[in-house]
């Protein structure tokens, strides 16, 4: 079996990163984003912009915090905040039974397969696919490469409407997974697969 697996929020926690970005980029020190808020409202899937206006700032302002964010979230300093969501030694047996592929929106690909190299992940995956955010089409064209590469995905594991998209336009089976939600984790959905 073939399967494609996203990185950031199904095998990666990126949300420290975020978070701690996000308040470094606030002027106004009134406007500082609780933790356990932020997480809440990430948790219901709101995106940093609609965090930013639940704060108290301005529609102006929070775009203009938005696109710095956008220029920094990939820093070194800010990725070495990212830690695993799934359980590595799981991740490895999976991989040694099924043929994993990664496909992830990064514009990076510097800092993000130096990332993965100190994650340990690399090795994992039969092939890496980075998708910069400007992609207007999103992943559908680098899933539908993987598959024109290695033969059929059997299985798309994701968090988001861009991984769903994806695999529905490649005519590949869609998992949602979401770390907020204990029976559909990566951890879990791995162990119903094997």
């Amino acid at each position: 079996m073939r399967v494609i697996l996203d990185l950031d929020e199904t095998l990666i926690d990126t949300l420290e990163r975020q978070y701690i970005l996000l308040n470094d980029l606030i002027f106004n020190k009134e406007n500082l984003i609780e933790k356990e808020n932020y997480l809440s409202l990430k948790s219901k899937r709101f995106s940093n912009i609609e965090i930013l206006l639940k704060n108290g700032i301005d529609l102006d302002l929070a775009n203009k915090i938005h696109k710095k964010y956008i220029n920094k979230i990939e820093s070194q300093n800010y990725l070495k905040l990212d830690s695993l969501i799934v359980d590595y030694s799981l991740l490895r047996y999976f991989s040694d039974r099924y043929e994993l592929h990664l496909c992830s929106m990064r514009s990076n690909v510097k800092t993000a397969e130096e990332q993965l190299s100190s994650l340990n992940l690399s090795r994992l995956f039969k092939s890496i696919s980075w998708v910069a955010h400007s992609e207007t089409q999103g992943k559908i064209p680098s899933v539908k490469k993987i598959s024109d590469n290695y033969g059929n995905i059997d299985l798309y594991i994701g968090d988001s409407i861009t991984d769903k998209d994806a695999a529905l336009h490649n005519n590949i089976k869609f998992i949602y997974c979401d770390r907020f939600k204990k029976n559909i984790t990566i951890n879990k959905l791995i162990n119903q697969l094997l």
